[in-house]
């Protein structure tokens, strides 16, 4: 996945009255990602322009401002697309198998369309694109979204490397908040349950962000004890290697 450089953070690091500003702006404007359409030349200034019509479902081969969106939230999701097809804003192969990963990941029902219903649930998890919560940002850190259910490795303001994550049962519940790595152990093995964690990199007592065979064997059907389970190895392997003891890890 290309690096992406972090446009701006949570609203909580803005002051009281820059944060009532953009509220205010915010409620007079259309939404930021669904492109507004131009205004004639002959329309009365007092007059706002009407929202776009947007149309739905969005199909393969179709090309467009809302398919540069799609890419955006997908990229941002950890999907890659590849050049040519962001360049030309087109619903090519790519775009598909990403968007086929995303609606299985996400219970979505698996099609080739993106109706408004998917559509409005592809934007409620990807929130604001390029934001993240303040206490990922630093020169290293590993961010974990449970809701977008996503490892991300941010180094020097940018994400270098997104994983799809799963966590633990209701009874046996990641734990949110900040940490940082306590231990490292590249050949772990669980000695409560007896199974491999490779690339372990612990953050909060027994619990580590690893490499699971079981994830990359079972998918969502399962889940951890715990842990921050990671189903790509290469990916598992690179993030083990890039953090320390030390980096900050920070779960919501």
């Amino acid at each position: 996945m290309a690096r992406r450089t972090l446009r701006r953070v949570v609203a909580g690091s803005l002051g009281a009255a820059s944060l009532a500003a953009l509220l205010t702006i915010s409620a007079a404007t259309a939404s930021a990602d669904e492109p507004n359409p131009m205004p004639s030349p002959t329309a009365t200034p007092s007059v706002a322009p009407s929202a776009p019509t947007v149309d739905f479902p969005l199909r393969p081969g179709d090309q467009g401002a809302l398919i540069k969106v799609l890419h955006d939230r997908l990229e941002w999701l950890g999907y890659s697309i590849p050049r040519d097809e962001i360049l030309d804003g087109a619903y090519g192969p790519s775009t598909q198998r990403a968007l086929t990963a995303l609606q299985k990941k996400f219970w979505l029902p698996i099609d080739r369309y993106v109706t408004r219903k998917t559509w409005d649930r592809i934007r409620a998890i990807s929130g604001p694109v390029d934001v993240l919560p303040k206490a990922c940002m630093g020169e290293e850190s590993i961010c974990i979204s449970t809701e977008q259910k996503l490892v991300r490795w941010v180094s020097n303001g940018k994400v270098a490397l997104s994983a799809d994550a799963r966590f633990g049962m209701p009874q046996t519940a990641t734990a949110r908040g900040t940490f940082s790595v306590t231990r490292k152990s590249r050949d772990h093995v669980s000695s409560l349950y007896r199974t491999a964690m490779p690339f372990s990199l612990f953050f909060h007592g027994g619990q580590a962000v690893h490499y699971s065979a079981y994830f990359k064997r079972d998918g969502y059907y399962g889940a951890s004890h715990g842990c921050v389970n990671l189903r790509d190895y290469a990916k598992a392997q690179q993030l083990f290697d890039n953090a320390s003891v030390g980096t900050r890890v920070h779960v919501y």
